[in-house]
């Protein structure tokens, strides 16, 4: 797993879309993207504090990732809920071939009333 000091702090919708390579958002606070369409994984050698809900439903991916003190293991896929200020990371082996699924990421000022 990877270690490091660094945080990656991700703030906008905007900013997920352009780390995780996924297309880009049509609304500035919502995105909707099914992970055939990312791009080749690009390594990501920090933790990555995520101020964004995300929901994602993959298989295929060939990963482990840590969230909390706990590594979990997503090689027969996995759903997965990520809530603003939740820090996670992923093994540098990560590939793209093979992912099935869709993730879901939204700003909290979407369901704010």
């Amino acid at each position: 797993m990877i270690k490091s000091d660094k945080i990656i702090k991700i703030n906008t919708v905007e900013e997920y879309t352009e780390r995780f390579g996924c297309p880009s958002a049509n609304h500035p606070l919502i995105s909707i993207c099914h992970l055939a369409n990312v791009k080749d994984y690009v390594p990501i050698s920090s933790p990555v504090l995520l101020n964004l809900y995300s929901i994602t439903i993959k298989d295929g991916s060939t990963c482990s990732a840590r969230y909390g003190w706990r590594d979990y293991d997503f090689k027969k896929g996995t759903i997965s809920f990520f809530s603003p200020g939740q820090i996670h990371s992923w093994d540098k082996k990560a590939e793209n071939g093979g992912r099935w699924g869709w993730m879901l990421t939204f700003h909290p000022d979407f369901i704010r009333q």
